[in-house]
């Protein structure tokens, strides 16, 4: 697992997107299955798109 971006509209006039960022978590206090159980967790923004995603995508 690993970080990825899921667009899911954009860009807007500012070169803005919504979109969600998504990242491996492995530690979740208190959980009832345990721990340090790996699980993905997930953020929605409205933003330019972060630079390593640029980059990644051959973009400028």
């Amino acid at each position: 697992m690993t970080k990825r971006i899921e667009i899911h509209s954009g860009p807007d006039s500012l070169e803005r997107y919504l979109y969600t960022l998504l990242w491996p978590d492995n530690y979740f206090p208190g959980h009832p299955d345990g721990e340090n159980i790996e699980r993905e967790r997930a953020q929605v923004f409205h933003a330019t798109l972060p630079d390593w995603y640029k980059k990644e995508k051959g973009g400028k």
